[in-house]
């Protein structure tokens, strides 16, 4: 018969293991810190990609007309390398898989693609198409670069629809850059406000190669097939009724109503599990009627599914952040609030954190999205003046904000 303290040494070990995995610390909640906030050499910084190893970044300038490199292989102190003197406004950039390119969409007539050498930072070759390009993204396994011809109206005074409409073009990037060839997908007839007119805004990718588009103008998103350029599927972006503060005078007060304001999402991207997130920035502004407090713009942001059920919505969360962070810029009010411009997803293991980045906050709102029908706020993350791209590396721990009102690049190290 074994002794009573054989028997009770097994029970006892379990038990300790199970109070100290009971009643273990909880996970710190991640935290960022400034590591730098870097001037460009130019005038703006707008766009931001970087290199394979995350050490090199590239950037638009477009009121110098410029594409940037600069160096972070010291987060704290980073460096130029260089510029490419482009002809005309650039309006983004993406750098390629392989780390050998950076292609940069440049405005003008007709638009153009610049395939630009990184290490030279040298034109490579041109490619030239029809209309005014806004977004370019490369597909995850290097295949695809996909380019969101906008055409926007010269006059935001002029109603829409207003021709020629925008489509989605795209490059295949198979072999060297002189074999690469494209396709141009039309996006007029779909579920949206002005069929004739997408306006498409800004581009995410997923690892099935599936486009989503934001199509700002119209409120909608369209998803797209870039392996055979196939439509799959279109939605509108709906309204959001909140409180807001809708008047400019000088008290930052989340306490009228924001009644059926149109989402007109932005910036986009794919999430761990394959919903989208999205930036309610808010656009045309043409059909609102103010005196009834009918705005653009959601004033936060939005979980969707692949199929457009809204998931989570931020309501006035954003904005009630942004004034306790002291960064609520009240002469907006009247306008479209804190203007969310962008987002960025950062998958670390089983975390995943998501930033919103706020064109009149001065940086970003970092949540917990481990949950992404509750995400949970976490921290603002304060840099330049009106960030306009945002960039997690999570290999290096770092988001990248390119601040258009100051011409800086925040660098933000997580601690």
């Amino acid at each position: 018969m074994k002794k009573l303290s054989q028997i009770l040494a097994p029970l006892l070990i379990a038990a300790g293991l199970f109070f100290l995995f009971l009643f273990r610390p909880a996970p710190k909640p991640a935290h960022f810190e400034l590591a730098n906030n870097f001037s460009v050499s130019g005038l703006v910084a707008e766009i931001v990609s970087a290199s394979l190893d995350g050490k090199t970044l590239v950037y638009t300038d477009s009121e110098a007309r410029q594409f940037g490199w600069v160096d972070i292989s010291n987060p704290s102190k980073p460096r130029m390398l260089g510029i490419y003197q482009a002809k005309q406004e650039p309006t983004s950039v993406a750098v390629t898989t392989d780390g050998k390119w950076a292609l940069g969409v440049v405005d003008d007539v007709p638009g153009r693609l610049e395939i630009l050498d990184m290490k030279l930072r040298k034109l490579q070759r041109e490619i030239t198409f029809a209309g005014q390009p806004d977004c370019i993204v490369i597909s995850k396994d290097g295949r695809y670069a996909a380019i969101a011809i906008e055409n926007q109206r010269d006059d935001e005074e002029i109603p829409m629809p207003s021709l020629p409409a925008g489509y989605l073009l795209i490059v295949d990037l198979k072999g060297e850059p002189a074999g690469w060839s494209t396709r141009r997908v039309e996006l007029t007839g779909l579920k949206v406000r002005f069929p004739s007119d997408p306006e498409p805004e800004y581009i995410a990718i997923n690892d099935n190669n599936e486009a989503a588009i934001t199509l700002q103008e119209n409120n909608g998103v369209a998803i797209v097939n870039l392996e055979t350029g196939k439509v799959l599927d279109s939605w509108s972006c709906g309204e959001v009724s909140h409180k807001a503060d809708l008047h400019a005078d000088g008290k930052p007060e989340l306490k009228d109503d924001l009644n059926a304001a149109r989402r007109e999402p932005d910036g986009i991207a794919w999430t761990p599990q394959g919903n989208l997130i999205m930036a309610n920035e808010g656009d045309y502004s043409q059909d609102v009627d103010k005196d009834d407090n009918t705005y653009v713009g959601g004033r936060g942001f939005t979980v969707f599914s692949r199929d457009g059920k809204v998931l989570f919505d931020s309501g006035d969360g954003l904005e009630r952040e942004a004034i306790r962070a002291g960064v609520y810029d009240d002469e907006r009010s009247e306008k479209r609030g804190i203007e969310a411009e962008g987002v960025a997803i950062m998958k670390q293991g089983q975390s995943t954190l998501a930033f919103v980045g706020c064109e009149y906050g001065n940086g970003a709102a970092m949540y917990d999205f481990s949950n992404e029908a509750n995400p949970r706020y976490l921290q603002w993350l304060k840099g330049g003046s009106s960030p306009e791209g945002l960039l997690a590396l999570p290999e290096s721990n770092l988001l990248i904000t390119a601040n258009e009102g100051d011409g800086t690049i925040s660098i933000f190290k997580k601690r």
